[in-house]
């Protein structure tokens, strides 16, 4: 609930009394989001459990010598990554788009945020059920696989949309400066 409604209530927050005081606000929220966790009284185990500590450093050396060096989870490790940073890539870029080349302002990036975190939930659950039937058909790899294929097309097709938009708009401004 919090991740589609909360971009909605910060960009309605911002446009009302600008971002400074939005910030303000957030870090007051998280000074007593703080204290009520240190008020939680914390009732300790009646007995330790009890385990010979290994190096926590050798652990995890030894997990990741064990996935990049798997064959099937090495590929699905790196196409991770890659999926990650170019997420990544649009969640910086995104906010710049709706504000700068769109316009839309504060309210209305919070109003573009709170639509992709709706569509998020509902692809979550379309994409569930899709996942499922596919990967009962064709199998869980090349289903994964289908879907890393997939994605970058449909990315192309939203930011052509928004290339779109703003062409339009440029077009029109064009227009309206020659009149």
């Amino acid at each position: 609930m919090a991740q589609t409604t909360g971009s909605a209530v910060a960009g309605g927050l911002v446009a009302l009394v600008t971002a400074p005081f939005a910030l303000l606000l957030g870090a007051i929220t998280h000074f007593i989001s703080a204290t009520v966790l240190l008020t939680l009284k914390h009732v300790a185990a009646e007995t330790p459990l009890a385990h010979t500590p290994e190096p926590l450093r050798r652990k995890v050396r030894e997990g990741l010598r064990w996935i990049y060096r798997h064959p099937r989870f090495e590929p699905l490790a790196w196409s991770s990554h890659a999926w990650f940073i170019g997420s990544a890539m649009m969640g910086a870029v995104l906010p710049v788009l709706v504000l700068n080349d769109l316009g839309l302002g504060a309210l209305g990036l919070g109003l573009v945020l709170t639509v992709a975190g709706i569509g998020s939930v509902i692809g979550t659950v379309i994409g569930t059920v899709l996942s499922v039937w596919i990967g009962q058909r064709w199998g869980t790899g090349l289903t994964m696989v289908i879907a890393r294929f997939v994605q970058p097309p449909v990315l192309a097709l939203v930011i052509s949309g928004f290339r779109d938009a703003t062409v339009e708009e440029d077009q029109l401004t064009d227009d309206e400066a020659l009149a």
